[in-house]
């Protein structure tokens, strides 16, 4: 009876048509499954990136040189009162110490404009706001990409497990494709390194403006302790001369206009730079584009490994 089993079952394939033995449909490889992973990726990378041109925001600094020239009526009052004309024509005088003008300048751009570190401030706050920003784009991205890997085998890629596993594997790749490139670009990409974007901006400008190489040579911090007077005492002390003896004239408007505009100038180097030198804006998207090589690199690199 068993042989004629054996073929009936043998003649029975022959004539269905069903092969000897049936294997199970093979599934995709743990590589597979990485290239596929690694092709979704892309999307979500393509979406930090457009977000991270949206998170450039320089607003604050525009909110900041716009309440600054409020007060130019007021400064140009203290500038040409009686006290700073007493002061100018003193320090001309022989056996006298000199540079009370120029010290009285200092003083009242920091008391009715801005003190130098207040600008400072200002724009090591918006580099690093952009910095920030871009570490939460990277976090929603790790997400959406841990929620568009979803469907595939969770074998093939256990760094995905969970958020903070995915958290974690993420930091790790960071850290090993900076051990990969030079120290110049680790310096451009390092989130704890942005503000050193905003004190090369600000030295820059500070070169265009003329302060001496002297104060340049104490750092960047310090180039901005005679901001005030090196940005006015030039155009001040040019009206000074004609005004100094007319007591009476009434200068301050086109004092006040006229300062207006070298703060715009002030505004847009700091914004935009100029042939030389790159801007605030250039030089964050700079940071930022270099981010996104990293982010990329990091991401493809992650999902290279099998998380062993």
């Amino acid at each position: 009876m068993r042989s004629h089993g054996l073929i009936w079952t043998a003649a029975a394939t022959c004539w269905l048509g069903w092969p000897a033995t049936t294997e199970p449909p093979r599934g995709p490889s743990p590589a597979e499954i990485r290239a596929e992973a690694a092709a979704r990726a892309e999307r979500s990378l393509a979406w930090a990136d457009a977000e991270s041109q949206r998170a450039l925001q320089l607003a604050p600094l525009d909110e900041f040189f716009a309440d600054v020239k409020k007060h130019t009526p007021q400064f140009a009052d203290a500038v040409l009162g009686l006290g700073s004309k007493w002061r100018f024509v003193a320090d001309k005088l022989p056996y006298t110490r000199g540079n009370r003008h120029a010290e009285f300048l200092q003083s009242a751009f920091r008391e009715h404009l801005f003190a130098p570190e207040d600008l400072s401030r200002a724009i090591e706050q918006i580099a690093r706001s952009y910095a920030d920003s871009l570490t939460a784009i990277e976090n929603r991205m790790l997400v959406k990409l841990r929620e568009d890997l979803s469907d595939l085998p969770p074998a093939a890629l256990p760094q995905f497990a969970d958020e903070a596993t995915l958290w974690a594997a993420y930091q790790d790749a960071l850290q090993r494709t900076l051990a990969h490139i030079g120290d110049d670009l680790k310096a451009d990409v390092s989130q704890e390194l942005v503000s050193l974007v905003a004190g090369e901006v600000l030295t820059q400008v500070a070169v265009r403006l003329g302060v001496s190489a002297g104060i340049l040579g104490a750092g960047a911090g310090a180039s901005w302790a005679t901001l005030g007077a090196g940005l006015v005492v030039g155009l001040i002390v040019d009206q000074l001369v004609s005004w100094i003896w007319d007591w009476w004239a009434d200068p301050r408007g086109n004092l006040a206009a006229e300062l207006n505009d070298k703060l715009n100038h002030l505004h847009a180097l700091i914004v935009d730079g100029d042939d030389a030198a790159p801007g605030l804006k250039a030089a964050l998207g700079d940071f930022a584009r270099r981010r996104a090589e990293l982010r990329k690199a990091a991401i493809l690199e992650l999902l290279r490994t099998d998380g062993a």
